[in-house]
């Protein structure tokens, strides 16, 4: 095994709670906590002698092998900028018994492509959920306008987390262009269709969440008070349902997907 501490590894993963592996598997990948895998050979974490075996097997930039601590179940990866691979143990047969090479080098040949021929919705369809929306900005201003709110719209229902990534005017930015989608004016006409009025006009909405943060700073809400409920308690935590009654031109776009009734709101961030 490449690990020389075992017991530690898997006594810390044990101690950590059940949202810190969540996020560890599914949360957006922060670049300044990787560490080169190099740079930790005998300190404790890897052995030379394994290291060098996975790296000449894959056939991999050194550059781009990582430690990511906050990748819990397996914090040793590969990651370039647009692809993230775990690597587990770095244990050769290992390695080839989940086919990590074969992944890798199929994941690198589709991406390129996707680049070249500028297939924007391809490559954030298929990329690693951990780097959607860090990539998203980052690429942002290479993507055509015309096609780009949908992709927005793809990566933001595949994240569980990152979301504070964007700033305040990169999201007027992005929100902006809503109305070039004809995919968002039919959400829209769903919302209406969904969305129970009361006899003043008002719509209520429902936001679930824990008490470590204020949920009037958030623009994402529902209209199902049980979708609320499940945020609010999940992960073991009980927290608690906000609920207020809105507009309908309050409401910027409408995710119905994945069953969740959700509602993006206009905020004094948002125009």
């Amino acid at each position: 095994m490449t690990y020389y501490h075992n017991y530690s590894f898997y006594k810390t993963l044990m101690s950590n709670p059940i949202a810190d592996i969540f996020k560890g598997l599914h949360g957006a990948l922060n670049e300044n906590n990787l560490t080169l895998l190099s740079t930790l050979i005998d300190r404790k974490v890897i052995s030379e002698k394994l290291y060098k075996e996975a790296v000449n097997y894959l056939g991999v930039d050194e550059d781009y092998l990582f430690y990511d601590p906050s990748a819990i179940l397996s914090p040793m990866v590969y990651y370039d900028g647009l692809i993230y691979c775990d690597l587990y143990n770095l244990d050769i047969n290992a390695l080839k018994f989940i086919k990590v090479k074969e992944r890798l080098y199929n994941q690198i040949k589709d991406f390129n492509t996707f680049l070249k021929e500028k297939k924007f919705d391809e490559l954030f369809m298929f990329m690693d959920k951990r780097l959607l929306i860090p990539s998203f900005i980052r690429m942002y201003d290479e993507m055509p306008i015309k096609g780009r709110y949908e992709i927005f719209v793809t990566l933001y229902i595949r994240s569980e987390t990152g979301f504070e990534m964007f700033t305040d005017e990169f999201l007027k930015k992005v929100f902006s262009e809503r109305r070039l989608s004809k995919e968002w004016a039919a959400r829209m006409r769903l919302f209406k269709k969904e969305a129970i009025k009361n006899e003043a006009g008002l719509i209520a909405v429902f936001h679930g969440h824990n008490k470590e943060y204020n949920p009037h700073d958030v623009y994402s809400w529902t209209l199902s008070k049980k979708t609320a409920q499940f945020f609010a308690n999940r992960f073991e935590q009980r927290g608690v349902v906000e609920k207020k009654y809105i507009l309908s031109r309050d409401v910027i776009d409408y995710f119905q997907s994945r069953g969740e009734q959700e509602v993006i709101l206009k905020t004094h961030l948002i125009k």
